[in-house]
């Protein structure tokens, strides 16, 4: 009888063991991360050109994204390349345009271009990337003839667009 209640009671134990272990469930957590871009830019509102020299940096942009493939960088020139005097918009100071990548390595997509019409590079990577813009022109001194006294402009517009 002894023999008998032993059995009996570890059946009972390991029979309330599996009813409790068949209580669970799991479940799995996820997240799905879509392509995602964003920029930074320092480029001013105004870019002062030192008249004297011969080229100056207009400013960085730098592009987050968490892709890879290939990015479409257009310039557009409001004036198609020439800085326009205020009070006189005959008067034009030309210039041409210097694109630098600067990160994740150094390289020029566009050197010295006339931005007569738009004018594209492309860049090929993952990660971020940054660039440089530099406007490229003649010493004010080395224009002939001389430049009448004006303020000039040119509103430069830079897109990135994945291809």
């Amino acid at each position: 009888m002894k023999k008998l209640s032993f059995v009996l009671l570890v059946l009972v134990l390991f029979g309330a063991a599996s009813v409790f272990a068949a209580n669970s469930s799991s479940t799995t957590i996820t997240a799905t991360i879509p392509p995602m871009a964003s920029v930074t830019s320092d480029l001013p509102p105004s870019a002062p050109i030192d008249i004297n020299g011969s080229s100056t940096l207009i400013g960085t942009m730098t592009f987050a994204t968490n892709t890879t493939g290939t990015w479409n960088i257009v310039i557009h020139s409001q004036n198609q390349g020439v800085m326009k005097g205020d009070a006189n918009s005959d008067n034009h100071y030309p210039y041409t345009m210097t694109l630098l990548l600067t990160f994740p390595s150094s390289e020029t997509l566009l050197n010295k271009a006339s931005l007569d019409t738009d004018k594209s590079a492309t860049y090929t990577g993952g990660g971020p990337f940054s660039l440089a813009l530099v406007a490229d022109y003649l010493p004010a001194t080395s224009i002939a003839p001389l430049l009448p006294p004006d303020t000039y402009r040119d509103v430069i517009t830079v897109s990135v667009s994945s291809l």
